[in-house]
């Protein structure tokens, strides 16, 4: 009974007290803890054990489990990676770090500690999913079929990988397919949020909006936490579309009947500081249900509301408790150097960013933070020498030159960066270029500088060198979408059937990982100029009508959406798009072929 149960942990807690050393003594304390949903106070006791050096693979691997149910991933890879060192043959230890590595985002890491566990014991329970989960993160096609294929019948027609089927539907734009998939995966598993998520992508691409929300909605109310509903939730609330009050009222609804959930309140709150409305994202942070969540984030964001509130002293008191939670935050350390400037105290302020820059001296936006504080205190004589007020006084040749030189002292790929974008707004295209291979010279992986450089070499028309360089941050960096985006488009634009090919499935990929405004147009432009303009329509419709800050789409991608139109039939529809768009003064680089479309459609060509 309770009684019975509450007498044996207190004999394991008076144990631990006494032998703080054993192993046994402290993971069965743990346990206590986490079966009675304490997983802080099992993690508190397992570091203890770690901390006097004689925690074992079980001790490990038990912190790990008590940090993943305390929502550090993080901290529970980093455990499951010292519990596999001390049990390597252990595949079920090796699992557990696959899937905490898989929570991370960590798919390569996921894939060697599943392929491992599937080594040590080839039916271990869950790591082909792992494997198949991995290899849809990194939006590989064919890796992610071999796992389906691989499974038992009886796994197959699970919830993970019926999911996992749906997504593969919808990798290939077979929309109907994936839609009895998900539907399937949500008959089986009521509760399940993959499949949720997988059916919103595919009402979204179908022009469902109202289906999609409600789907997120659902989610929303049985994890609150879910960053992807969120997220999409979120965007569309910022939007100035016609769904953003919708979807705002869906976050506020989930928010309301999950008060302690931090993820989520942050997320309502940004919405409501934005929509002028701070007094009520200031009551909703300081509500006694979020009070004494650890992290950054909530304090941040109460400073940010008590700004916009002008309370100001709360706002400074907000600002140091959250970085007081995260020491190594730039965003909360410049909020607080920007507080205490407007309480007054510039001198402060100046202490507190160049606290920061001790330990990270290259830390680019702590020196644009000291730039703004140098230029407010002591005027812009005092500040010429710093090459960010040099920028934003548009003196772009100084501004360079004084990257370069605070890149001397403290080198870092930002900063040659920012040095390269400071040439090429002096219209010194060759210094640019020069700048960013000069440091990948010193960092040839350098994923973010090879892709800044890919662009310059786009803007410039030097396509060749765009594709080689973009394909090489494919190649290492398999996720980055914007590169994969971007070399789908070179090799459409190519022509030839092996680069459409290739650009397809690297369009594909790209949308799959992100589907985007800029995704949705490249792949369905690919599939309009190849054939299939069916498929492509519902696409080009989404990019078009995307949520986004401005309230009118990229002028290219609404032509292309009439192009589309036309050749599937829909020529009053094209019309329609067209007008507008020529009728606009603008200049954009596919109005001539939009003039010639427009000429062929009223015609009836």
């Amino acid at each position: 009974g309770l009684g019975q149960v509450a007498q044996a942990e207190d004999a394991a807690r008076r144990h631990v007290a006494r032998r703080p050393e054993d192993p046994r003594g402290a993971r069965l304390l743990a346990l206590f803890d986490l079966d009675a949903g304490r997983p802080l106070d099992a993690v508190a006791v397992l570091t203890r054990l770690a901390a006097r050096g004689t925690a074992d693979a079980e001790s490990y691997d038990l912190l790990g489990r008590a940090h993943a149910a305390s929502g550090r991933p993080r901290d529970a890879v980093e455990a499951l990676t010292r519990a596999a060192a001390l049990a390597p043959g252990d595949a079920a230890i090796m699992a557990r770090l696959a899937a905490a590595r898989l929570v991370i985002g960590d798919a390569a890491g996921t894939t060697t500690a599943a392929e491992a566990a599937l080594q040590l014991q080839p039916g271990q329970a869950g790591a082909r999913e792992m494997l198949a989960v991995a290899a849809m993160a990194r939006g590989d096609l064919a890796a992610m079929l071999s796992q389906l294929d691989q499974m038992d019948p009886a796994v197959r027609r699970g919830e993970v990988a019926v999911v996992l089927e749906g997504t593969l539907h919808m990798m290939r734009l077979a929309f109907p397919a994936a839609r009895t998939s998900f539907e399937t995966a949500l008959r089986d598993h009521p509760d399940s949020i993959s499949a949720r998520l997988g059916l919103a992508r595919v009402a979204a691409t179908q022009g469902l909006d109202t289906e999609a929300e409600r789907l997120l909605g659902e989610v929303l109310q049985r994890r609150p936490d879910n960053a992807d509903a969120i997220g999409r939730l979120s965007a569309t609330a910022l939007s100035r579309g016609p769904r953003a009050a919708v979807a705002r009222a869906t976050l506020e609804a989930a928010q309301a009947a999950a008060p302690s959930e931090p993820t989520l309140a942050v997320a309502v709150a940004n919405i409501l500081i934005r929509v002028g409305e701070a007094a009520r994202a200031v009551t909703m942070l300081e509500a006694e249900a979020l009070r004494g969540r650890r992290g950054a984030a909530l304090p941040f964001t109460r400073a940010e509301a008590h700004s916009a509130a002008g309370q100001w002293a709360e706002a400074q008191a907000a600002s140091r408790a959250a970085l007081a939670e995260e020491p190594d935050s730039t965003p909360a350390r410049r909020q607080l150097a920007a507080l205490l400037v407007r309480a007054g105290d510039p001198r402060t302020a100046e202490a507190v960013v160049h606290e920061g820059l001790r330990e990270r001296p290259a830390d680019a936006p702590l020196q644009q933070m000291l730039v703004a504080l140098a230029l407010q205190a002591r005027g812009l004589d005092a500040a010429l020498e710093v090459a960010d007020l040099l920028a934003n006084a548009q003196r772009f040749e100084e501004a360079a030159r004084a990257y370069a030189a605070a890149s001397a002292e403290a080198p870092s790929s930002t900063l040659a960066q920012r040095q390269a974008a400071a040439w090429r707004a002096a219209n010194r295209p060759a210094e640019a270029v020069a700048a960013l291979a000069a440091w990948l010279e010193r960092e040839p992986t350098d994923i973010a500088a090879l892709a800044t450089l890919a662009q310059f070499d786009l803007q410039a028309g030097r396509l060749a060198d765009a594709e080689r360089r973009l394909a090489s941050v494919v190649a290492a960096a398999p996720g980055h979408v914007v590169a994969l985006n971007n070399l789908a488009w070179l090799l459409g634009e190519r022509g030839g059937a092996e680069a459409i090919g290739r650009g397809r499935e690297l369009a594909e990929r790209a949308y799959f990982l992100a589907p985007t405004a800029d995704t949705a147009d490249t792949l369905g432009w690919i599939l309009a100029r190849n054939g299939e303009p069916g498929r492509a329509l519902p696409l080009l419709r989404q990019a078009v009508a995307a949520p986004r800050a401005t309230p009118a789409a990229d002028p290219g991608m609404t032509y292309r959406l009439a192009f589309t139109l036309g050749a599937t039939g829909e020529r009053e529809e094209a019309l329609r798009v067209l007008g507008p768009l020529l009728a606009a003064a603008a200049a954009f680089p596919e109005r001539a072929d939009a003039e010639r479309l427009l000429a062929d459609l009223r015609v009836g060509r």
